[in-house]
C-alpha cells in the first residue's frame, strides 16, 4: 500500500530466459533531483557512473556518483535495498533561471571501467530537473553500451 516500484529486465539474450530485478522507486519529491544507476549489460565488469558538471557549456567538476557497480547478473542474490536506493543530486540550474551573470548548468553522463579511466558510454548535455527522480541504466551488450534514461514520477 502506498508503494511504487520498477522493473527491468536483463540479460534474455544469452540465457534465453527472461532474468529482471524488480525495485522499490522513490517517488517522494526534493528539492534537488534523485538518481540510481544499474549495471545491466550482460558481460560487463564492474562500471562507475560520473557526473560531469558543466556550466556555459564548459566542463567545470566531475564526481563519481556510483563506483564498483557489479553486472546484477553476475551477482547470485543482488541486493534490493541498495539497487532501489537513490543519491542526491544537485539540479541543473536552467538559462532562464539563473541570476544575471551565472551560467546555465548541466551534465553530461558518463559510464566508466571501475577504477579505470577508460570511458564506456557518453551522453549529451542532459538537464537534471527540480524535485524528478532518475534512474540511469547502462545497457546493451559488452562491449557496445549506452545509457537509457527513465523518469520515475
Amino acid at each position: 500500500g502506498g508503494n511504487s516500484y520498477s522493473f527491468y529486465l536483463y540479460d534474455t539474450v544469452n540465457v534465453g530466459q527472461l532474468k529482471g530485478v524488480f525495485l522499490t522507486t522513490d517517488r517522494t519529491a526534493d528539492a534537488n533531483s534523485k538518481v540510481r544507476f544499474l549495471n545491466l549489460p550482460p558481460g560487463y565488469p564492474a562500471l562507475e557512473f560520473v557526473l560531469v558538471r558543466r556550466a556555459a557549456a564548459v566542463a567545470v567538476d566531475s564526481s563519481v556518483l556510483y563506483s564498483n557497480v557489479p553486472y546484477v547478473g553476475n551477482v547470485p542474490t543482488p541486493d534490493i535495498l541498495a539497487l532501489s536506493a537513490y543519491k542526491i543530486v544537485p539540479s541543473s540550474v536552467l538559462a532562464g533561471a539563473v541570476a544575471a551573470g551565472s551560467p546555465a548548468t548541466d551534465y553530461i553522463l558518463r559510464v566508466k571501467l571501475a577504477g579505470t579511466n577508460t570511458i564506456v558510454t557518453s551522453s549529451a548535455a542532459t538537464t537534471l530537473i527540480n524535485g524528478r527522480i532518475y534512474t540511469f541504466i547502462a545497457r546493451g551488450k559488452y562491449p557496445a553500451t549506452t545509457i537509457l534514461t527513465t523518469l520515475n514520477n
